[in-house]
């Protein structure tokens, strides 16, 4: 497989049909891995739950779901490539049984979750990789491993979001929902956050129903846009999304050397990811 670096792809979603995947056929294991809690200012250990496929391969594969998913949700990839690949599928921190630090609020942040990765990596003896990460925030910490640790990780693949760098100013929530309204459920999650929460555990199935859709069946056209509700928001991600902004602001390091491979969607209900990656311009910040 070749990839250019930084090459986008866009996409109409859409689901692969006749493939064969029972999770239930997989042995989920766990590593601890050390996690800062940044409210009580001290090291912890937290534990990250994995699937090993194929251990035997001599290249390899770790994959970060976004929200809401497992790693489960990589099963059509599994199946696609698991006699070629070694591939490490995790459940991201607070997702499934891994754990998670008591402050959620700040002490998630991308940098956080490359910890992670590189952790679970160092347990089953893998090097040298590739990070594959899905819908939205899974990407995100894709793109965020990839720059951090390109020692480790040779090439990524980023699927729904374009590279979102850190160089600039931050741009908050609200300033993000002004150019793509259908971010304004994150407005709501940051100034109201113990009212969103209780408002997506109202009915868990319901809310889930309301966010796994496809483009045959999509949600009204009010759907996220408002900043007093929502249905579906990816929890903590207001203080981690400035903290991970902070942390490569320290490095001075907005770029990724390593190939890049970026598949956006065209039919994504929540933004036009196409547009913001031209608008933020990503391919920039992707280059040898």
């Amino acid at each position: 497989m070749h990839w250019s670096t930084c090459l986008v792809l866009s996409f109409s979603l859409s689901f692969v049909a006749g493939v064969a995947f029972n999770s239930r056929a997989y042995t989920i294991q766990s590593t601890t891995c050390r996690a800062v809690d940044r409210v009580l200012d001290k090291d912890i250990n937290i534990t990250i739950d994995y699937v090993d496929v194929n251990p035997t391969a001599e290249k390899g594969i770790i994959m970060a779901h976004g929200y809401p998913s497992l790693w489960s949700s990589w099963g059509y990839q599994i199946e696609e490539f698991k006699n070629e690949y070694r591939m490490i599928a995790i459940d991201v921190r607070g997702f499934g049984g891994s754990t998670q630090p008591a402050d959620v609020q700040s002490s998630s942040t991308s940098a956080d979750i490359t910890g992670d990765l590189t952790c679970v990596l160092k347990h089953v003896g893998i090097q040298s990789t590739i990070c594959l990460g899905s819908h939205d925030w899974g990407a995100e910490v894709c793109y965020e491993t990839a720059r951090r640790r390109p020692d480790i990780f040779y090439a990524m693949d980023g699927v729904t979001v374009p590279y979102l760098h850190a160089a600039g100013p931050f741009a908050d929530s609200a300033q993000l929902a002004a150019v793509m309204p259908k971010l304004a459920y994150q407005v709501f999650f940051e100034k109201h956050t113990t009212e969103a929460v209780a408002e997506l555990n109202k009915d868990i199935r319901g809310r889930l129903l309301a966010t796994l859709r496809t483009v045959n069946s999509t949600p009204p056209d009010s759907f996220l846009t408002s900043t007093s509700t929502y249905l579906s928001a990816y929890d903590n991600v207001t203080k981690n999304r400035y903290g991970a902004w902070q942390s490569a602001q320290a490095q001075g390091n907005y770029t990724i050397p390593q190939p890049v491979l970026s598949v956006l969607p065209l039919n994504d209900p929540v933004a036009d990811w196409v547009f913001a990656a031209k608008y933020l311009k990503s391919e920039r910040s992707c280059h040898n």
